[in-house]
């Protein structure tokens, strides 16, 4: 083998990585090529709800299929961290991987020139985006849980003039409904590493709006402290 790569690990011998790789190396050369930075896109985002909405932006604007994205996601992932700064092949020419790739049989010759062109795009978003990304993921979720995914749904609760009572007879109890009251029903499912998976709670309109204030707050204060020490996101 002429690559660090394919010398380090038996890629050959993973039925799962040969499925990966055969599917990614069979998509038109244009899809291949955009997806290095479709997913480091992704990768950046922090809740299951923003990658749906990223994903879906994504698709629109490069038409790419959200299919497609889903699918290639690990694979393509798993160059940008291979070619990043110290991954295996960080050190490797593009054409020894491709070559070391069709003698194993993982791709046809045909696609060795789309390949190559991968692993070129793999690496220069590992090194300018994915790499950040990565270490700034592994600095902001240690310590503490972090939120996976949340969602939020509005309901309505009817309000009645007296409450049914334990030991009342059901037979003489006649309400009435006086009105509504909207609430909203957040659910967080924070990360694996908590002992306390999700979380729910409701909120009235009113104590939405101490919520975002807080929330609001907070973000500005955070912008705040990076424009002091001079960081940048």
């Amino acid at each position: 083998m002429k690559s660090k790569y394919f010398t380090k690990r038996a890629y050959s011998e993973n039925d799962d990585y040969k499925k990966h790789l055969s599917r990614l190396t069979s998509l038109d050369e244009k899809t291949l090529l955009l997806l290095p930075r479709a997913v480091c896109q992704l990768f950046g985002a922090t809740t299951e709800s923003q990658k749906n909405e990223l994903r879906a932006e994504i698709s629109d604007k490069n038409g790419i299929e959200e299919s497609v994205l889903i699918s290639n996601n690990n694979i393509i992932k798993h160059f940008l961290t291979m070619l990043s700064p110290s991954g295996d092949a960080a050190e490797d020419d593009f054409d020894d991987i491709a070559t070391d790739a069709i003698e194993l049989d993982l791709i046809p010759k045909e696609s060795k020139s789309s390949f190559t062109r991968l692993l070129k795009i793999c690496k220069e978003v590992a090194h300018d985006e994915y790499h950040y990304l990565k270490k700034k993921d592994m600095y902001v979720t240690t310590g503490v849980p972090t939120i996976a995914s949340l969602t939020v749904t509005v309901s309505m609760r009817a309000i009645f003039d007296d409450p049914f009572k334990p030991g009342q007879n059901i037979q003489n109890y006649n309400p009435v409904c006086e009105g509504i009251a909207p609430v909203g029903n957040i659910s967080l499912q924070v990360s694996s590493d908590s002992p306390v998976k999700n979380i729910y709670f409701q909120v009235t309109p009113q104590e939405l709006d101490v919520l975002i204030g807080h929330l609001t707050a907070a973000k500005k204060e955070i912008e705040t402290m990076i424009d002091y020490i001079g960081l940048t996101e």
